[in-house]
């Protein structure tokens, strides 16, 4: 008995201990946000200073080889208890979520060939030792610990974070040209190595009084009496069509704001060494690089209108080769090079160049020739013969133009390629066919952001999220926010079948395996199988030329049974009607689509009938590109859009039903649907942004 009354009194008083500890705790939720610039450590840090309470960890060995022991640290480290507020003062708390460390596997090699003493080689023929675990969680992120009852903290806490503290550097491309160009037309490009002239403000080094030669220099073009950087390569250009300057390279280079970018254009040139130990004679071939190479690191100034740019250039080259001594029979020769170094400090302004040089060779020839045996008489030797001397100076320059690429403005123009139909992809046998989507296929919308319905919601989300975290998680609104229109849909498939028109893929259906469906008059639980083919040639064999257009309009065929609705196959209907004498045919097609859930194809010309087979393949590029059309800010010049190939749309079957009559009207009228989908879809945003207000 007195056993079972103690066990009976510690468990009373265990009870109360829970029931007092889940009084003292309070309910929390949850946030995890993944950071898509800045590092956690960093970001924690700002937070910290800003009073925000932070969780992190100490890390200590595991039990386990590559294994880790993580504990929280940190005078916020027991503000949460299970899941719950200890100190509810403390929130919010931002939980710094353990990295997984990078592993390259470079280094995992390393590490299993220390094991392997003598027999690297047989690590590197293997491949290399997989002995860590692999992780496949996201990197970068925190969790956030927040009073449910108090979103606008949370709210003021995440919009710091996201609009703040995580911001995207801004991008320079930073486009070289490397031009060799004789010394004498230099003048022609407005540089004076001694002083001021029309293109070009500053001043250089002197000439070396010993060799004569220029030192390197760097000069920067003023834009206010060059009037435009195309001014600067139009005379380039010049020089180089009247065989005066040689193009050598002309890389470019993107770079994000103060990092460093480097490019180096040039050769390998292999020296001999041979080393004499005793009698024997070892050789060896040692390769030295020479060319031009460019170090640059860029920084954006805030109003991003110039950029400070570090600059060292390095600019060497081979001249000849002189002998050096003898190993034994073997004489040996080393190259003589000409070096220039150049490091430098430049502030200009956006898409402005400026010019490195500085390396001027120095070529003299002398070429005679004249009659044999009759050149060399004396005195009269000069008569039958002729001697020419030249001397040839050419100089290479660097021009560099800087130009920002601005990422939150989604502008990659510069650095995307030019609109070429070599970056395209059909045709191939074992891949998939691919288009890049070049500038002329994107229409302008700048109509559509301008527009005061648009820029007004847009404010009032900006507003409304800025005050409720529920608003600023609503999937509707952030799509909105990012880019995606109501009605988007009708415009990349506008798009898309502007491209399906240009590159002729209609000729790949065969109207022998285009079908759709139409009712059973005998059984009305049944459909029967139709051919388009032979239903188009009948009706342009009896009303082709009769003024008549063949009409197939769809429906959803819905059977009313004892047991309720039963669906089937969309059908068609077929029906003949009189087109009028110079009647327009869009006006025609939207009086026969007035019902949107029974849309209807018009056809009576080739044209029309081109229009319903390209249709069926922009279907199918919609099939293969599943998320094209789900938000059009990300429809722009450089994405590859995958196309069927050929073979597949002639051997395929390709049914016409009631999407593909949708499609057809959309094309055909696609500016009235937009703007009916884009109202009407800005309505739905109006009422999605009451609610929160009700």
């Amino acid at each position: 008995m007195i056993k079972r009354s103690v066990l009976k009194t510690i468990g009373i008083c265990f009870i109360m201990a829970g029931f007092l500890t889940s009084q003292q705790l309070s309910d929390v939720a949850f946030k995890t946000i993944q950071l898509s610039y800045i590092q956690t450590d960093r970001a924690v840090g700002i937070l910290k200073s800003l009073g925000y309470s932070v969780i992190d960890f100490s890390v200590a060995s595991g039990p386990n080889p590559n294994e880790l022991i993580f504990e929280p640290q940190g005078e916020f480290a027991a503000s949460l208890y299970k899941g719950l507020a200890a100190k509810p003062e403390d929130l919010p708390i931002v939980i710094m979520l353990p990295e997984t460390e990078n592993i390259t596997l470079l280094e995992m090699q390393g590490a299993a060939a220390q094991g392997q003493g003598a027999q690297e080689m047989g690590v590197d023929l293997g491949g290399a030792s997989l002995i860590y675990t692999t992780s496949g969680e996201p990197l970068q992120r925190l969790m956030i610990a927040y009073d449910p009852n108090d979103p606008e903290t949370l709210s003021r806490l995440v919009n710091i974070l996201t609009n703040e503290i995580d911001v995207a550097a801004v991008q320079v491309i930073i486009e070289a040209l490397i031009i060799e160009i004789d010394s004498d037309k230099i003048d022609e490009l407005g540089i004076n190595l001694s002083g001021r002239q029309s293109l070009i403000s500053g001043s250089t080094p002197a000439p070396d009084p010993e060799t004569g030669g220029y030192q390197p220099f760097s000069l920067v073009l003023d834009k206010t009496l060059l009037g435009t950087a195309v001014d600067l390569e139009a005379k380039l250009q010049a020089l180089i069509s009247t065989k005066s300057a040689d193009i050598l390279s002309r890389p470019s280079v993107l770079v994000l704001d103060g990092r460093q970018a480097r490019i180096v254009v040039g050769q390998q040139i292999p020296i001999a060494r041979s080393t004499a130990t005793g009698q024997n004679v070892v050789s060896a071939t040692e390769y030295i690089p020479v060319g031009i190479v460019l170090n640059l690191r860029p920084r954006v100034s805030g109003d991003r209108n110039s950029i400070t740019i570090q600059v060292e250039t390095i600019i060497s080259e081979a001249v000849e080769r002189i002998g050096i001594g003898s190993v034994g029979s073997d004489l040996l020769s080393a190259p003589v090079f000409n070096s220039r170094k150049v490091q430098t400090y430049v502030q200009v302004a956006n898409r402005t160049p400026f010019i490195i040089g500085g390396l001027i060779s120095k070529k003299k020839s002398d070429q005679r020739g004249g009659v044999p045996i009759l050149g060399s008489l004396p005195l009269i030797g000069n008569l039958f013969s002729f001697q020419r001397q030249t001397d040839e100076r050419r100089e290479v320059i660097v021009v560099l133009t800087p130009n920002l690429v601005d990422v939150t403005q989604r502008n990659f123009t510069r650095v995307i390629p030019k609109d070429s139909e070599i970056f395209s992809s059909l045709g191939n046998m074992l891949f998939q066919n691919s288009y890049r989507v070049l500038n002329r296929d994107v229409y302008d919308f700048g109509f559509i952001y301008t527009n005061p319905v648009y820029t007004e919601m847009v404010a009032d989300i900006t507003a409304l999220q800025d005050k409720s975290m529920e608003a600023a998680s609503d999937p509707d609104l952030n799509r909105f926010m990012e880019g995606s229109l109501p009605g988007e849909g009708i415009l990349v498939r506008r798009m898309l079948y502007d491209l399906v028109e240009r590159v002729d893929y209609y000729k790949y259906i065969r109207p022998g395996n285009v079908i759709y469906f139409v009712s059973d008059p005998s059984d009305p639980s049944n459909t029967l199988l139709r051919r388009f083919s032979r239903t188009y040639e009948e009706f342009l064999r009896r009303d082709g030329k009769r003024g008549k257009g063949l009409v197939l309009s769809f429906r959803p065929d819905e059977l009313q049974t004892d047991g309720g609705a039963h669906l089937s196959r969309p059908v068609a209907g077929e029906v003949t009607i009189d087109i009028g004498k110079g009647e327009d045919y869009k006006r025609k097609l939207r009086s026969l689509n007035q019902d949107s859930e029974r849309p209807a194809v018009l056809l009576y010309d080739p044209d029309m009938e081109r229009r319903l087979y390209e249709v069926m393949v922009l279907r199918r590029i919609l099939e293969m590109n599943p998320n094209i059309t789900q938000n059009i800010s990300n429809f722009k010049p450089g994405i590859e859009i995958i196309f069927p190939s050929p073979e597949a749309l002639e051997s395929d079957v390709h049914v016409l039903d009631i999407e593909i009559a949708r499609y057809f009207f959309e094309i055909n009228n696609y500016n009235n649907s937009f703007d009916a989908a884009f109202l009407r879809g800005m309505d739905e945003i109006g009422s999605i942004i009451d609610s929160y207000f009700e």
